[in-house]
């Protein structure tokens, strides 16, 4: 009995001791600084517990998770019964200091308070919010501490302030507006309704001007959307209206299943009105409606659009939201309105696209389908092209396009024709492979009329030219070209920056026919370009042989006065070229049994279009010396005859070497 009595009285005396740690001012002293590292460990902050008051049946808490950001609460409690009564108020004044627990950036203040009654299994949470400068109330059910009804009205919230609450700028600006009363939140059988309003909506046109650089007109905007839950069902409306955008769409949506039946319309007055959204350079119209129906596991949308002025209609399966087949006809499309829409220059005046596409697996690595192109009715705007690229003034360019592609597997499989007033091209197979990023194919080119190619290359030419050869992209660069012109052909490849052509046969006269130079000298030429186009230094080796001047002044006044014929002779030409980006030096060397002109150093600058030239010509062991300098479309002519020839041949000989070089260069 003695011994019962011990054990009763210390069993007493450790309640005692428990009762005193757990709920006097000293035992909440002692047990404070552990729950304080304790709250700290779990949020990831260096919160402070400034108040911890816990008696037997009520309690007054004050934790600063930071300076600013103070939460109390205070109520009272039954431990036995598990039940409580509790205020609560959180001023919550610096967000961003809030980071490691909300885990997104939040800026500026958030409060609210209210009271929580009930036990573990039923808890009735109500309160007050000024969030974002509005009424707010709401009134929270827990059930098992999970959420099973709610009610909220939010009145007047202020979008401006809710956008730079997650760091937004305030670009549109209105008032939020909305109802709840969900009676059931369990999303196997949801019942209730929300409706959301936004109301005295305008754009910050300042705002969109300084961001994105777009102009917009005063804009103002209003949307409502109504939204019903029944058991899994959950049937919406959707209305926006503003003068630049309207939205409306309705329908049935099961978020549990994901199954869907609903319709939508997009017109949109001005595109720049989403860069705040897409940070695309997008401006003008652009319509679109059309349905969806289906769930994750097979779903089928399909519309209509009027992108740049088409009528384009299109279908589409998806499966785990992600596209698996793809149909549209797109007839009409403007490119030039494409390109005035996508912010590019106005390259074209007029280009109708029409495409008819069939794409069956969309899938990476099993693509399987067509893709039919037409581009009809195109006239370049030449002003705008010759601008940008900094061409001469262009000619008249008109074009059609036909292009097939075949998409199998990872790659796109193409054939292309285009013609025009200009050049015809065509490919009879190109191939892009996706995965690899590479590309290659063949290709033939035909330069109708090189005269309309002045735009480009600055020189004055006659006739048509054609190329044909292989194309190959991928982490190097190949392409070839093959030619057969001028009596002869022209080879030439180009591997990264290096070319290199080959020059056989080609005949002086019809060379210098297509160049407007004029014809006074016959032979065929053969000979080696290298050239790197990065560094724009290569050179020029070519051999011209058998050689023979055809009529002219210069060759008839070294026959009238120095009693020499040039036309009798047969010269052998090497011109061996050092490019040097806009500079090209050039060796000189024509020699015949009787006679030789030579120049071992002839300068040329394409850049300022200068010529620098000390042309010796030894005629029956006489020589002759012509000077040019100068731009190189009229230079100066400097004869040096010695005593050869009398000084009014030697004037004449300069008049008409002045005349010969003005129409060569």
């Amino acid at each position: 009995m003695k011994l019962l009595s011990i054990i009763f009285a210390t069993l007493l005396l450790i309640a005692a001791a428990l009762y005193g740690l757990a709920f006097t001012s000293i035992g909440n002293s002692l047990v404070a600084p552990s729950i304080e590292k304790k709250i700290n460990g779990a949020l990831q902050l260096k919160s402070t517990l400034k108040t911890f008051v816990l008696d037997s049946s009520e309690f007054n808490i004050v934790l600063a998770l930071t300076p600013k950001n103070i939460i109390t609460a205070s109520g009272s409690y039954e431990l036995f019964a598990q039940s409580f009564n509790v205020n609560y108020n959180l001023e919550l004044n610096n967000l961003e200091a809030l980071e490691p627990l909300t885990k997104e950036k939040l800026y500026g203040v958030f409060h609210t308070k209210g009271t929580a009654i009930g036990d573990l299994k039923k808890i009735d949470i109500k309160g007050s919010s000024d969030i974002a400068s509005s009424k707010t109330a709401y009134d929270v059910t827990l059930t098992n501490l999970n959420p099973s009804s709610i009610k909220a009205v939010i009145d007047g919230a202020k979008t401006e302030e809710l956008l730079a609450l997650v760091g937004k700028a305030p670009y549109a600006i209105s008032k939020l507006h909305v109802n709840a009363n969900m009676s059931s939140v369990d999303p196997k059988n949801l019942q209730g309704a929300i409706e959301t309003s936004l109301k005295n909506g305008h754009i910050d046109i300042a705002l969109m001007k300084s961001d994105f650089n777009v102009t917009l007109p005063k804009t103002e905007f209003s949307l409502k959307s109504t939204t019903k839950l029944e058991g899994k069902n959950v049937d919406y409306s959707i209305a926006l209206a503003s003068n630049l955008a309207k939205f409306n769409s309705k329908g049935s949506v099961q978020p549990d299943t994901t199954a869907m039946d609903l319709s939508y319309e997009l017109k949109i007055a001005m595109l720049e009105l989403l860069k705040p959204i897409t940070n695309a350079p997008l401006r003008g119209k652009f319509n679109l409606k059309g349905t969806a129906q289906g769930d994750k596991n097979l779903l089928h949308v399909k519309g209509s659009s009027d992108l740049a002025s088409s009528n384009t209609t299109f279908s589409a399966t998806l499966k785990e939201f992600q596209a698996q087949s793809i149909t549209a006809d797109v007839k009409n499309l403007n490119l030039k309105t494409l390109l005035y829409m996508l912010e590019q220059p106005h390259y074209l005046n007029s280009a109708l696209l029409d495409s008819k596409i069939r794409i069956k697996n969309v899938t990476a690595g099993k693509l399987d389908g067509t893709i039919n192109t037409t581009i009809s009715k195109g006239l370049i705007d030449g002003r705008t092209t010759a601008k940008e690229f900094g061409f001469k003034p262009m000619p008249q360019v008109t074009f059609h396009l036909n292009a097939d592609t075949t998409l199998k597997g990872d790659s796109l499989l193409n054939k292309v024709n285009l013609n025009s007033n200009l050049v015809t091209l065509s490919t009879a197979s190109s191939l892009f492979n996706i995965k690899e990023n590479s590309f290659e194919s063949d290709y033939m080119l035909r330069v109708l009329d090189l005269s309309k190619l002045y735009f480009v290359t600055g020189q004055k030419m006659r006739g048509a030219i054609a190329f044909n050869g292989d194309v190959k992209q991928g982490k190097e660069l190949d392409f070839t070209a093959h030619s057969k012109t001028l009596d002869g052909t022209i080879d030439a490849k180009l591997h990264n920056d290096d070319f290199h052509a080959e020059l056989q046969n080609l005949q002086t006269l019809k060379m210098l026919k297509m160049l407007y130079y004029p014809e006074v000298f016959q032979s065929s030429l053969n000979g080696k370009l290298d050239y790197n186009i990065a560094l724009k230094k290569g050179t020029l080796k070519s051999h011209l042989s058998n050689g023979q001047f055809t009529k002219n002044q210069v060759a008839d006044l070294t026959k009238q006065y120095a009693k020499f014929n040039l036309y009798k002779e047969r010269f052998n030409t090497t011109l061996n070229s050092d490019i040097n980006q806009d500079l090209i030096t050039t060796n000189l060397s024509m020699k015949s049994n009787k006679a030789s002109i030579t120049d071992e150093k002839l300068l040329l600058n394409t850049k300022t279009n200068q010529i620098k030239a000390d042309l010796k010509l030894i005629a029956n062991k006489h020589p002759i010396t012509v000077k040019l300098s100068g731009d190189v479309t009229k230079p100066k002519v400097k004869v040096d005859a010695g005593d050869l020839i009398k000084q009014e041949a030697n004037k004449a000989i300069k008049k008409e070497l002045g005349k010969f070089f003005n129409k060569l260069f």
